[in-house]
């Protein structure tokens, strides 16, 4: 029999070595983990780079459609945008989050980021996503809902989409085939917060400095305040309006100076009162027929004619009301000095409230003295043309 001519290891040895084999074994599956999430992670990448005008082109289909579809439904939002995500941003993603093993797999390549001007339009907006999308309920998320009430950070609506079966079947969107896309809904005041918490470059409450948390939850707590004051106000200012609209309707058969019941001069009242009044249309329809023009839908209804016709002594409408009854005659004047100068000359569109203007036009000639009038006509904002000055002069002295 043979014997080694070496001691046998000692327990202490045998120990290390299997240490020693344990922690080889161990880096060599790292290394090799390693290898294949390096390789998955460039066969994403290049598999991305491949498709990237195919996720831009895709992005914007869904920036467009979402557009229509609101309008379709009314709702007027404050922007639309669009955007793919850029490769050295994807790397950062799948280097960070390494369980991704194909492109598909990533949610938000393509994005579309909607602002309403308030909170609750968030919502509506939201209905619209699920009735007219696929929506990915896994992996979208109400950030709104949540967030704990005694935590703050941004406010924000996420959905992850394709498109739906009747949509996908379309032929121009075939290419778009099994892609996703997220869409962000915020308000405006939604909007400014995540803006201003990504510039100071703190996204969540720990990270924040202990002195300073309090303060920022203050603000948090201001702007939900103000989004939702938003929405108040914008009740009330419909409401006022609807108000405004039954009295003025009341009202427009009454006698000139039978109005009980005042409305200031205000950009509601006003534009209800150009909406409702009948003189001013039977004035409008006159100016537009005298000139061969268009008589449009709008409303003109200037920055500076409430102040206009303060100056000049309306204050409410039912002074409004009795003065184009009393100066109808320097009204038709007027509109025969336009159709000398401009009748049959353009093509153009006379706005509705048009003759609005050619009653502040007659309260300067008639109020006005002749050597003020220029002064008063630079101070409203009118200029002082010769050519007017004189159309002034010749209304009250013809």
């Amino acid at each position: 029999m043979a014997f080694s001519m070496h001691a046998p290891p000692s327990v202490a040895g045998c120990g290390m070595v299997a240490i020693w084999f344990r922690l080889t074994y161990k880096a060599n599956q790292s290394s090799q983990s390693n290898l294949i999430r390096r390789k998955m992670s460039d066969s994403i990448l290049r598999k991305y780079e491949e498709d990237l005008h195919v996720y831009q082109s895709f992005s914007a289909a869904v920036s467009a459609l979402i557009d229509q579809l609101l309008r379709l439904e009314g709702i007027q939002i404050h922007s639309i945008n669009h955007r793919c995500k850029t490769l050295v941003s994807l790397k950062g993603k799948v280097g960070k989050k390494q369980h991704y093993q194909q492109l598909d797999e990533i949610t938000d390549l393509a994005g579309v980021r909607l602002i309403t001007h308030y909170e609750d339009d968030v919502d509506r907006v939201a209905k619209i996503i699920e009735a007219e999308f696929t929506v990915d309920s896994e992996n979208s998320i109400d950030k709104r809902a949540a967030m704990d009430p005694d935590k703050f950070g941004y406010l924000s609506l996420h959905y992850v989409v394709s498109l739906n079966g009747e949509r996908s079947a379309l032929r121009e969107n075939h290419s778009y085939a099994g892609l996703k896309a997220e869409i962000q809904i915020r308000s405006i005041l939604q909007h400014s917060w995540a803006e201003i918490e990504h510039d100071t470059g703190y996204k969540s409450e720990v990270e924040v400095p202990r002195h300073i948390r309090r303060r920022f939850s203050r603000l948090a707590g201001l702007l939900e305040i103000a989004d939702r004051e938003f929405i108040d106000i914008r009740k009330e200012l419909a409401a006022y309006s609807k108000e405004v609209a039954e009295k003025i309707e009341r009202s427009v058969s009454s006698s000139p100076d039978n109005h009980s019941d005042p409305l200031p001069l205000d950009k509601i009242t006003i534009l209800n009162f150009l909406s409702h009044d009948p003189l001013i249309a039977e004035f409008d329809s006159a100016l537009a027929a005298r000139l061969g023009a268009n008589l449009a839908d709008t409303i003109i209804l200037g920055s500076r004619d409430i102040s206009r016709l303060t100056k000049l002594g309306i204050k409410d409408l039912s002074e409004l009301h009795i003065a184009l009854h009393q100066c109808q005659d320097l009204i038709m004047k007027r509109i025969e000095q336009l159709y000398a100068e401009w009748g049959g000359k353009v093509d153009f569109n006379i706005q509705h409230g048009t003759s609005m203007h050619l009653l502040m036009h007659a309260l300067i000639a008639k109020q006005i003295p002749k050597e003020l009038r220029e002064d008063f006509l630079l101070e409203s904002g009118y200029g002082s043309k010769p050519s007017f000055l004189a159309d002034l002069e010749a209304l009250v002295h013809s």
